[in-house]
């Protein structure tokens, strides 16, 4: 916590069974995707700012929110940057609530000395939930708005790992008794 406002950081490395060329294609194919359910403002071959809605369903309610992102990629030898920062906007009954997301997620050849070529992704994120006016609904606060936009993320990053997947094993198989740890 910073000066009473709450900030929510995130971050992970992974390392998969795929060479780092093939894997750096797939998720630049995930991160800059025209996909139709997004209203893409703009799209270059590095950039992309993008306006789209999620729904998230819970137990006993649904949950909706706009989200105006904005993502940059960094290319290098040897390692592929993209960095984002999002806009989270609550929707019906969470209208009030915000969050304000940043991150980065890199790509880089993992140790490719044995047979199994790999590549390392690493990701960190960090968003900070506020209410900006008066609220739709006095029974959600501040932490619960921050609770669900971050199981909804959960879910977000859990189906970017099988489109993943699902690129990778079209383009390659991993090594015979491998495992995919996305």
């Amino acid at each position: 916590m910073k000066q009473g406002v709450e900030i929510f950081d995130s971050a992970d490395s992974t390392i998969i069974p795929f060479e780092y060329r093939t894997t750096s294609q797939a998720i630049d194919k995930l991160m800059l995707m025209e996909p139709d359910t997004y209203d893409f403002q703009e799209v270059t071959t590095d950039s992309a700012t993008v306006k789209y809605e999620v729904t998230y369903r819970m137990k006993d309610e649904i949950a909706k929110f706009q989200v105006y992102s904005v993502v940059r990629k960094y290319e290098e030898a040897e390692r592929v940057v993209f960095v984002w920062r999002a806009f989270t906007e609550g929707q019906g009954n969470l209208s009030g609530y915000h969050t304000d997301e940043t991150g980065w997620l890199s790509v880089r050849p993992g140790d490719n000395t044995t047979a199994c070529k790999s590549t390392i992704i690493e990701v960190y994120t960090r968003f900070v939930p506020f209410g900006i006016g008066k609220t739709a609904d006095e029974n959600v606060n501040t932490d619960r708005f921050a609770n669900i936009v971050a199981k909804s993320g959960e879910e977000e990053v859990n189906e970017m790992g099988r489109m993943l997947e699902k690129l990778l094993l079209g383009e390659t198989k991993p090594s015979q008794g491998t495992t995919i740890l996305i």
